[in-house]
């Protein structure tokens, strides 16, 4: 499972750090996604494979903003996730939510404009907490997928979001738990998953997008797991 998240997590990286091509750096300076099929037919080339060091100008940051597994979670088949012919490397799939993933939030008609989109376009379970009360006067920037990237571990372990018991008929409790970070694991005596998994998760289920890692750090924490794992013969993950 965890090599899968990995690969899920490679994915996401492609889009986090997309050089995009020097015909569009003009066209789409103004925070604009390139048509449908150019960036997403680049990165699914690219999903899995090693990310060269680039020049951070030339780096152009996009966000998925829907990173989530399917209602009922099967470890083949997730809702934006699939995984290739071999079964072990996940393909990103929807990005009908893909954004230039940092966007300056400079008034109130700012802030409610994205408010609006992420309601739209975000599910409300795997969504970020900074896009479910929009300040002015911040960034919003690609740490709302690390956010996505901890629901979805957690989905993939216990069968649904940490915060899908919160909701009730209008949404408002799941917003609450997510601005709180109110969420909670099983029982020690009945999880299979180890405090270290456990804490990965808390690591990337941080409220504030400053004290959320970034994904090279996410996946070295991931790789770093696989290790330990590994040394234990892959027993109690």
């Amino acid at each position: 499972m965890l090599k899968i998240f990995r690969g899920i997590c490679h994915a996401v990286r492609a889009l986090h750090n997309h050089k995009l091509p020097s015909v569009y750096k003009t066209e789409y300076a103004n925070g604009n996604a390139p048509p449908n099929g150019h960036i997403i037919n680049n990165d699914i080339r690219s999903q899995v494979a090693p990310t060269q060091p680039q020049a951070e100008e030339d780096i152009v940051p996009f966000a998925h903003r829907d990173i989530k597994p399917g209602q009922s979670f099967d470890i083949i088949l997730c809702s934006n996730i699939l995984l290739s012919d071999d079964m072990q490397t996940p393909v990103l799939m929807d990005f009908g939510s893909l954004v230039r993933a940092r966007i300056k939030v400079g008034n109130r008609s700012n802030a409610l404009m994205q408010q609006e989109i992420a309601a739209e376009k975000s599910t409300i379970s795997y969504r970020a907490p900074e896009l479910f009360d929009v300040k002015t006067n911040i960034d919003l920037d690609e740490k709302v997928d690390i956010w996505s990237l901890g629901c979805t571990l957690y989905a993939m372990a216990y069968g649904k979001s940490p915060f899908e018991n919160s909701i009730n008929e209008q949404g408002g409790s799941i917003a609450l738990a997510v601005l709180n970070n109110q969420f909670k694991f099983p029982n020690t005596k009945d999880d299979i998953y180890s405090q270290d998994f456990r804490n990965l998760i808390n690591f990337l289920l941080a409220v504030d997008p400053k004290d959320r890692p970034n994904i090279h750090q996410v996946i070295e924490r991931v790789d770093l797991l696989i290790e330990q794992l590994s040394g234990n013969n892959g027993t109690n993950i």
